[in-house]
This record gives structure tokens, C-alpha cells and sequence, in this order.
């Protein structure tokens, strides 16, 4: 990977990772624009699960299809 050379220096200084030739401001800006990407990618693939999810119950009661449960009555 091209990152990997870059990624061991950005544990030092930032005065020291200047020194040995990495570009911090690339770097953190790139790391950034990937946390970012990363993140939205994981809230849309997400999505559908919470909407299923909130959906799931007013879905099953108010299908016409009943059974013999009585999870949803009052004891």
C-alpha cells in the first residue's frame, strides 16, 4: 500500500514526520476525507436495519395474518 510508508512516521512529531519528508497537512486532510467516507458508508448500508426494525411491529399487528399469541395483551 502507499499509505504504509507514510502511516509510521505520523506516530512521531509532527516536526520529525516533516523532517523525513511527509506531507501532515496531506496526510491528516486524507486521513480525515477516509474516516468521513467510511463512516457515511457504514450509516447507508445501516439504514435499512433501523428502518425494519421500527417498521417490524406495526407490521405484524397490523397484518391480517393472527395467531394464538397473546405477547401483545395486557395480563
Amino acid at each position: 500500500m502507499r499509505a504504509g510508508g507514510v502511516l509510521g512516521p505520523l506516530g512521531l512529531d509532527p516536526d520529525t514526520a516533516a523532517a523525513l519528508g511527509v506531507r501532515m497537512n496531506r496526510v491528516r486532510l486524507g486521513l480525515i476525507a477516509l474516516g468521513v467516507v467510511l463512516a457515511a458508508t457504514a450509516t447507508e448500508a445501516a439504514r435499512p436495519i433501523s428502518f425494519v426494525a421500527l417498521t417490524a411491529h406495526h407490521l405484524a399487528h397490523g397484518s391480517p395474518v393472527r395467531t394464538n399469541c397473546r405477547c401483545s395483551k395486557p395480563h
